[in-house]
């Protein structure tokens, strides 16, 4: 009778896995790399939906950092290698919102976007691991 209960933890886990590893690929791939300016950057800041589409918004990495922060916090990730890159990565994005996304107007380098990419490739490489 007691490994029923811990059977399903594990496929209580093995699901959320599977919810994360789905949100950091949508995040990965359905958001765009381009940095607008100009008439279109005007247009966006009027548009928080169309704006969040972009990976250079701060929503994109608000998204990201959120991610990183429940996988820890809910004990999706335990190995500490990949915790001091989570924790680390949220880092990054605390120094962002302090030193670029002081307002709306703010947005993200292409380093910044790189750096967010790396970050989602790596943790999506962990959860398909374990």
């Amino acid at each position: 009778m007691p490994d029923k209960p811990l059977q399903n933890l594990f496929l209580d886990i093995e699901a959320q896995k599977k919810r994360f590893l789905d949100t950091f690929l949508r995040l990965r791939n359905d958001y765009s790399e381009e940095i607008p300016h100009g008439v279109n950057l005007q247009e966006l800041l009027h548009n928080e939906d169309k704006l969040s589409s972009y990976k250079c918004s701060k929503f994109f990495f608000a998204k990201v950092f959120q991610g990183a922060s429940m996988l820890i916090n809910i004990k999706i990730v335990t190995d500490v290698e990949v915790i001091a890159h989570c924790e680390e990565f949220e880092k990054f994005v605390e120094k962002l919102k302090v030193e670029r996304f002081t307002n709306i107007s703010s947005l993200a380098t292409k380093e910044d976007i790189d750096k967010a990419n790396e970050f989602l490739d790596f943790i999506m490489g962990e959860l398909q691991k374990s």
